[in-house]
């Protein structure tokens, strides 16, 4: 009999059904049995209803239980350590382990003071009460400042010892009446003066005659007093010896020697007169007892808890010393206020706004970034969150470039070094909410762009707009010193060495892989799911997790795994069913759709087609797609701006899910609603809705998911590209779903194209021509691998359009006025544009497009989308015609812009370069098809031909393709060769600038070219 094998943790529920089958079928008698068995407790018996629970039974165990034998006594660890002796005494051997509290208050044992020297003299009197007390209770009457928290005797004792320094200090006072052997002293001690004081209460002079600085505290043995006052005559001596003139000398020079504190000090004690008291309750008694005018300000009566007075305190609120004078050139250390602006130090803010604090510089208003720091691991709530929302000001002011031109060094730099990102992942652990939002706040003002999120959005509708590219550091070639020597085999791993790493390092070269070491998806789980925050911390935490989702696939794929992540931001954010709030002002974001949750899963599903898969099959995003789509953004019952945005980030959700050739079957479903949302197009509109724009974006996202969905319907029927290859099954739209739709668009696009010379709907005319464009192009590309095919007809219909369409667009005014504006436009003629901003931090790269939106290459008015796009049909059409010819490459503005192109030197890390480099393909790719047939074309060949060249180590990486179609088509053509006379020794030339690019050695494109 065959042994079935027992089941692995990577076997499959398929896997172990299959072994049950094999099992089932053999007839192997089963070593376990399962019996049901009745339930005593609830009153049943054996018999029938013996089968119905079930025990399990084991063979060869005996019916009879063994019989149970007593343990081993327990022995202690101790007892052996214990020593006994025969004649010890229990009951002092009781004593001495004996712990109880009265045990050990009886051994208190009173210190021997025979031998100490007593540090103050008893006065004894004659009278029934004593003279002293009646003198303290005279000096506590005058003393009219509380004594909380001091016992009568202490109060009266410290009185006691005041009363008796005076008297000892006053002239003719000759001491106690009884010995100086009584008092322990020595006859050393004793001082002669003339006569004693005639009134007990008498005023005491304000000069004594005893040293004013010199007490004798250091000075040890009973004669210390005495060596005291004989170190004070000396001086007083030598002082009276001396003439006018010496003693201003000899002050001037111990005043340039001394230190000017000591100097200070000195004058203090000289001023308060007196010798210091002898006793920390003499010294607190005469600082409760100082005189008004010597405080620091004059206490108010209605001050609350100032009872006791205090002179520290006291000067925390007096007036502030005037702001630093305006043309200083010193530098300060920068100051916030709560909003995150910097205040010029010279600014003299009131104080009722609440930014002055007793720091190290109260004068200026506002706090500095130790400050925050400091505040935000306050024990007070309040004091945590303001300090964390004040550092989320700040970073938003930081990132978009407020301080550059203020500060020295980057803030966000600084912070990162000082740990902010520790601090950040801490705060999130705080269990109060307030804290957390604040936390939650921070971290996306460090980690979001919002530039770099707007520019993104704005080039989606783009050519080849919805392909992502990782926002990763760039990679350093570390150097390991252990691995040197070592064979390739034992040398450690990529993910070896990082796992070494502690969460400092990682997060010093990459934050984004550092706050993921950090547990930061399961926290931003807790709070969506258990906390659930206020709309404004949601919308904060959706944000930082699309930042993290455009970091890397991995990335990406790590928010998908994370337990319970996805599913309640699918459940709460992104339901397929929902109900309208009860308050039309209420904005809920729990159990209504919210854009920036779709727009999660758009970026999710932009790192791959595995995770899109997941998410349409698993996360039920397709059934979500339908629900958003189906009815019209009115009818989505939520507030109509965000009905329009949700609406648009599912068009863009279903166009990622279709370049890949997935989520096709809704087409067929949601035909009708498509047909319907591509005929009601939003214009003419007054440029004045607010509406307008996020209704034109709605149509870019539906024309480009119609753009990806006929490319995948055209290559349907496209062959394997070798023999035996896999072939995934073909999508469920054909070719003939989507024929019908080129009218439509076509007829959008005249239309367009007529509404151009009113001024007031050209701007949102020119924003839907690009989209237009691209479907046209990407239609007749599958076109002519269809089986339908038909070339005359098709030639006809290529002609229609070029006179119809394109040379009516490519003569209209708006559309010249726009590519003029290329060059200003450009990133490669304006290298200055790239710049990384002083904020960039090369851990947490980015698109740096923030001055490209308003008027740069991603902006409103750019004309790159348009051109491109033109560029695009215009190639697919000539391919398609040969007859046909295109002007564009004629115009001056376009050869001006080449020109300038070829003199740039711009800065290949940036991201948002790939969309002039498509440009520049395309403009390339006409210039091969027209050159060899148009005279005119040919004359400007040596610039195309000089273009391709310094164009090659631009591309970025996943460029590949683009250079291999320029190397193999004019780049290294011998016929271009010839056509511009290149001398064939300048490709080593040209290799060994490539070889300087500022490329790391690791980039794909940097091994290309060499290779090459």
């Amino acid at each position: 009999m065959a042994m079935i094998k027992r089941p692995k943790p990577t076997d499959s529920e398929a896997d172990i059904l299959r072994e049950q089958e094999k099992f089932l079928a053999s007839g192997s008698p089963s070593t376990v049995n399962v019996v049901r068995r009745p339930d005593k407790r609830a009153g049943q018996s054996g018999g029938a209803d013996e089968d119905q629970r079930d025990v399990v039974t084991i063979q060869d165990l005996p019916d009879d239980l063994p019989t149970l034998t007593p343990a081993p006594p327990k022995k202690s660890r101790l007892k052996g350590e214990r020593v006994r002796f025969e004649d010890e005494d229990p009951e002092e051997l009781l004593d001495r382990h004996d712990t109880h509290i009265s045990a050990v208050l009886s051994k208190i044992i009173v210190r021997d003071t025979h031998n100490c020297l007593l540090s103050r003299a008893t006065r004894r009197s004659v009278v029934a009460f004593s003279l002293t007390i009646l003198l303290t209770n005279v000096i506590l009457r005058r003393c009219k400042c509380s004594e909380t928290g001091r016992s009568i005797f202490a109060r009266q004792t410290a009185a006691q010892m005041i009363t008796e320094e005076k008297t000892q200090c006053a002239p003719g006072w000759m001491g106690p009446t009884s010995g100086p052997g009584v008092l322990n002293l020595s006859p050393e001690c004793c001082v002669e003066v003339e006569a004693p004081p005639s009134r007990l209460d008498s005023k005491l002079p304000d000069a004594m005659a005893g040293p004013r600085l010199v007490s004798g505290q250091g000075l040890g043995g009973p004669g210390g007093t005495a060596e005291t006052l004989q170190i004070h005559q000396e001086n007083q001596a030598k002082i009276q010896a001396m003439s006018k003139d010496q003693i201003l000398e000899e002050q001037q020079r111990l005043l340039v020697q001394l230190d000017p504190r000591l100097v200070d000090f000195v004058r203090s004690r000289k001023a308060a007169g007196g010798s210091a008291p002898k006793s920390q309750d003499a010294r607190v008694l005469k600082m409760h007892c100082s005189p008004e005018e010597d405080l620091p300000i004059k206490p108010q009566k209605d001050w609350v808890h100032m009872d006791k007075l205090e002179p520290e305190k006291l000067e925390w609120i007096r007036d502030l010393p005037a702001p630093r004078r305006k043309g200083t050139k010193m530098a300060m250390q920068a100051r916030f206020d709560f909003a995150g602006t910097l205040i010029p130090p010279t600014e003299d803010l009131p104080t009722h706004l609440g930014l002055h604090h007793h720091g190290d510089e109260p004068e200026l208003a506002g706090y500095s970034l130790q400050e925050l720091f400091l505040l935000s691991r306050s024990q007070l709530i309040q004091q945590r969150s303001l300090a964390l929302s004040t550092l989320a000001h700040v970073l938003t002011k930081a990132r978009a470039g407020e301080f550059a031109a203020a500060l020295k060094g980057s803030v966000v730099s600084t912070l990162l070094d000082a740990g902010l990102l520790f601090l950040l992942r801490f705060s999130l652990d705080d269990s109060v909410e307030g804290v957390m939002s604040a936390a939650v706040q921070a971290l996306r003002a460090l980690l979001v762009s919002p530039g770099d999120e707007e520019c993104l959005d704005a080039t989606l509708s783009w050519l080849h707009g919805l392909a992502s590219f990782p926002l990763l550091p760039t990679a350093e070639e570390e150097e390991d010193e252990e691995d040197e020597g070592l064979p390739e085999v034992m040398r450690e791993t990529a993910e070896e060495k990082e796992e070494k790493k502690t969460d400092h390092d990682v997060a010093r070269h990459d934050v984004v892989k550092g706050v993921l070491r950090m547990k930061l998806l399961p926290r931003l789980r807790y709070i969506l799911e258990v906390v659930r925050p206020s709309p404004k911390v949601v919308q904060d935490v959706l944000a930082v997790l699309i930042r993290v989702a455009r970091h890397s696939s991995s990335a990406a794929t790590q928010v998908l795994d994370c337990p319970r992540l996805m599913e309640t931001v699918m459940s709460e954010f992104v339901p397929c069913s929902w109900t309208v709030p009860a308050s039309p002002n209420a904005q809920p974001v729990y159990g209504v759709p919210v854009a920036d949750a779709v727009k999660l899963l758009r970026v999710l599903a932009s790192a791959g087609r595995h995770v899109c898969a997941r998410l349409l099959n698993s996360l039920g995003a397709r059934e979500c797609l339908s629900r958003l789509l189906a009815p019209e953004p009115a009818e989505l019952q939520l507030e109509p701006g965000e009905a329009l945005r949700v609406s648009t980030e599912a068009y863009w959700l279903w166009a990622v899910a279709a370049s890949y050739g997935q989520a096709c079957s809704l087409y067929v479903d949601l035909y009708p609603v498509l047909v319907k949302a591509l005929q009601s197009a939003p214009w003419p509109r007054s440029p004045s809705d607010p509406l307008l724009s996020l209704e034109l974006r709605r149509h870019q996202a539906l024309l480009t998911l119609l753009t990806h969905v006929t490319h995948t319907a055209g290559g349907a029927f496209s062959a394997p590209t070798s023999q035996g290859a896999e072939c995934p099954p073909p999508p469920p739209v054909t070719w003939g779903h989507v024929m019908g739709l080129q009218p439509a668009v076509l007829g959008l696009l005249k239309g367009c194209i007529r509404t151009l010379g009113d001024p007031v709907q050209r701007e949102s005319t020119l924003r839907l021509v690009p989209s237009y464009l691209l479907y046209l192009g990407a239609f007749y590309s599958q076109l002519s691998l269809q089986r339908s095919f038909s070339p005359v007809a098709c030639l006809q219909e290529l002609e229609k359009l070029t006179a119809e369409v394109l040379l009516p667009l490519l003569s209209h005014e708006a559309v010249h006025s726009l590519i003029n504006n290329l060059q200003s436009c450009s990133a490669v003629c304006n290298p200055q544009s790239c710049s990384p901003s002083p904020e960039t931090v090369p851990s947490l790269p980015g698109l740096g497009c923030s001055q490209w939106i308003s008027g740069g290459l991603a902006g409103t008015s750019s004309p790159f989308p348009l051109v491109t796009s033109l560029c695009y049909l215009l190639d697919t059409l000539i391919s398609l015609h040969k007859g046909l010819f295109s002007s564009l490459l004629l115009f001056e503005s376009v050869l001006r812009y080449l020109r300038a192109c070829g003199r740039a030197k711009p800065t290949p890390s940036h991201w948002i370069l790939r969309h002039e480099q498509h440009l520049l393909f395309l403009l390339l790719k006409l210039s091969i098809r027209l050159v060899p047939s148009d005279p005119e074309v040919a004359v400007h060949a040596t610039l195309f031909h000089h273009t391709s060249l310094v164009m090659l180590p631009w591309l970025l990486p996943g460029s590949e393709f683009l250079a291999h179609e320029l190397m193999s088509t004019m780049a290294f053509v011998w016929t271009w060769l010839q056509t511009v006379d290149f001398p064939l020794g300048g490709l080593n030339i040209y290799q060994e600038q490539i070889r300087k690019t500022n490329r790391p050695t690791n980039d794909p494109m940097y091994a290309f070219w060499v290779s090459c």
